[in-house]
């Protein structure tokens, strides 16, 4: 039936929430099972071991919140339109996510993989990270041209993403700085469309003659 979540798929949320709140080392199978009100033993049916259901856990995250914001648009664009696309999808892959009620804990745990990336995350990573790492690299240097080195592309690819980064990594530094509330208030749409024109402004600026190589 329709609505009824697998025992497979409680272990998966009640892990979302435990893994968000706590290290792995501080989370507890039993703590895990309790939330999802299932039998202690079904981690080990299902996953095989805790580090398995945190492997699962992690790709479940990077599969769902890339099926669900695409980094590429259909049909044919213009470079200047893949790049607003793609920073669209990040944008709601990290900020627009972590708004979703019951999405904390998922996203929390994405955060701090992202920033401290564990040898599970960092061997997901090649599978699940680095295409969409191309995507950007080959997007920005089609509009940096064919003059631009590899440092002028990274740097702007650095720069372009640093602004999806911002919201979600810096909460608490942005809390702490009194623009919270005026942060939060910011919609999806004015945050992409905002990424996106500062992003390409400074690759045209680049593109123009700005130096950036040492």
């Amino acid at each position: 039936m329709t609505g009824i979540k697998t025992t497979k798929q409680k272990i998966l949320d009640a892990a979302g929430i435990v893994f968000g709140e706590k290290s792995y080392n501080e989370a507890t199978i039993r703590e895990i099972c309790s939330l999802a009100e299932v039998n202690l033993a079904s981690v080990n049916y299902h996953f095989g071991s805790k580090e398995m259901l945190y492997r699962a856990l992690l790709e479940n995250i990077l599969t769902t919140i890339i099926e669900r914001h695409p980094a590429v648009p259909p049909g044919d664009h213009s470079a200047e339109e893949r790049l607003a696309f793609f920073l669209r999808a990040y944008v709601n892959r990290l900020v627009g996510e972590a708004r979703i009620p019951g999405n904390e804990g998922r996203i929390a745990l994405l955060s701090r993989e992202l920033l401290h990336p564990s040898p599970i995350m960092t061997e997901l990573m090649v599978e699940h990270v680095y295409p969409q790492r191309d995507i950007l690299m080959s997007t920005v240097a089609e509009l940096l041209g064919d003059d631009a080195t590899r440092r002028q592309v990274l740097l702007c690819v650095m720069s372009s993403v640093s602004q999806c980064f911002y919201m979600i990594f810096f909460s608490d530094t942005i809390k702490a700085i009194g623009l919270a509330g005026e942060a939060r208030d910011i919609d999806m749409d004015t945050l992409a469309r905002h990424a996106a024109t500062f992003a390409l402004a400074g690759i045209k600026a680049i593109r123009k003659g700005g130096k950036i190589d040492g």
